[in-house]
This record gives structure tokens, sequence and C-alpha cells, in this order.
């Protein structure tokens, strides 16, 4: 069968389907030059994947991700179909038609744009404390659900890629530890020169590396790295070293030598 005499409505899919084809092989060109798949051109290449806003939100993560792969082709195809059927049914004004499609391209590229760099976008679906989205990190704090009001602020030391999730508000990537710590409009807390390779969470007020004991972000001075040990919180005392015990994150003056 000819391609002149294939449907229009075929051809739109097919025509569609080649530049997804193609659109996704030059994302993953460029996404090797910028080290993020998250480049506006892949960003482009998804803003028409409807199909991936009913199975997971437009935000597929894990095992959805595999789902979006099907539901951008699909979600294009569909389009090229629709488009190749319109096209088929008012081809003698095909300026007037290719003119409109072009207008409506760009106004709905634009509100995508417009949309996923919103801040309600941004915050859909985030927890609070450390979120990713987008390769970027941000901290979240819900102000209360009644009234509707949070602070979000992006942690932009943060290397998205190998950004972890601790207990008790804690976080850590390759390069640096951080603390998720609301107060006003100061979300987070860096911590400076500590190891992220030998970062511990001992519990929710202390926590180590190789360099230091820290307590809520900041130096314990004096203490004994290596003999630093959490204690039973029941008693006078909730950590000691070899020198001393401590109470709240302070040297109590008692020398166990």
């Amino acid at each position: 069968m000819e391609w002149e005499k294939w449907p229009y409505w075929l051809k739109g899919g097919i025509i569609s389907l080649g530049y997804i084809v193609i659109a996704y092989i030059l994302a993953f060109l460029v996404s090797l030059v910028f080290k993020s798949i998250g480049t506006p051109i892949y960003r482009f290449v998804t803003f028409f994947d409807f199909l991936s806003m009913l199975f997971c939100k437009g935000v597929c993560r894990g095992w959805e991700g595999l789902i979006q792969i099907y539901t951008i082709w699909f979600s294009y195809i569909i389009i090229g179909f629709f488009l190749g059927w319109v096209y088929g049914k008012i081809k003698s004004k095909r300026i007037l038609i290719f003119v409109v499609l072009i207008i409506l391209t760009l106004v709905g590229s634009l509100l995508f744009f417009k949309y996923f760099n919103s801040t309600d976008y941004l915050i859909e679906n985030m927890s609070r404390g450390f979120n990713i989205k987008n390769d970027k990190v941000y901290a979240y704090e819900p102000r209360g659900s009644e009234s509707g009001e949070y602070s979000i602020v992006e942690v932009k030391e943060a290397n998205a890629n190998s950004f972890e999730n601790l207990i008790c508000d804690y976080a850590l990537d390759k390069s640096n530890v951080y603390w998720f710590h609301p107060r006003d409009y100061i979300l987070y807390i860096k911590f400076y020169n500590a190891d992220p390779k030998t970062f511990q969470v001992l519990n929710c007020l202390y926590t180590k590396d190789k360099n230091n004991v820290y307590v809520f972000g900041e130096v314990l001075e004096g203490v004994d790295v290596e003999s630093f040990t959490i204690l039973d919180n029941r008693g006078a005392f909730d950590a000691r070293d070899k020198n001393y015990y401590y109470k709240s994150g302070r040297i109590e003056e008692v020398r166990l030598y």
C-alpha cells in the first residue's frame, strides 16, 4: 500500500511516532552532555504525555517510570491519529489548519511551561522535609493544612543523584550533610566540614562522623569521637565517652579517670 493512499489518521500517527523517536534520541544525546535527563528538550518531549497524568499525575517514580515509557509513546500516537484525522477532514484548507495547529502547539507549550514551573506543581506530592523533584532538592514545610500555607526553598548545594534522606530529618549527598530544621524561612542547616561517607545518626540529638560529634548540626567540643556512645535515656546521662558523661548535648563535669 502506497504512502499516498494511506488514511490521514494513520499517517498522523506514524509521523508523530517518528517525531517522538527522534526527540527521545536527541534528548538522550543532550543528557550525555548535561549529565541530566531533565533537560529542556526532554521536558518538551513529555509535555503532551497526557496519559501519565492519568496514571501517576505526571510525576512517575519507581515502577511508575516504566509506565511512563509507554504512556509517552501512546500519547503521541493518539495525538497524531487525531491531528491526521482532522487534517484529512479539512485538507482543502491546509494552510489555515497548519497555522492553527502551530498556534495551538505554542499556546499549549507555554501553558505547560507555566504549570511545570509553578509552585503548585512543585509542591504536588511533596511531604514535609527534603524532596527531590525535577532533578533538584527542595526543603518543604507545610504551615497548616487548613490555611494552606507552606514554605519551600531549593537546596542549591545538594546533589539530587546522590541525595539520601536519613532518620530524624537528617540527609546527605556525596559532598554534604543536611538537617531539616524549619525556623521562619530558614528550612535547613548544612553541616560544615562534615564527612558524608562516615556520617552516622546516633539518635535525633547526636550525630557523628570520623572527625566530630554533632548536636543538631553544631560540633560538640571536647568529645572523644572514637569512644563516644549513646546511653539509656532513662538514666541521669544520655551519652558518654572515655572522659565525660553528657546530658542533652552538654558535657557534665564528671571525669571518668
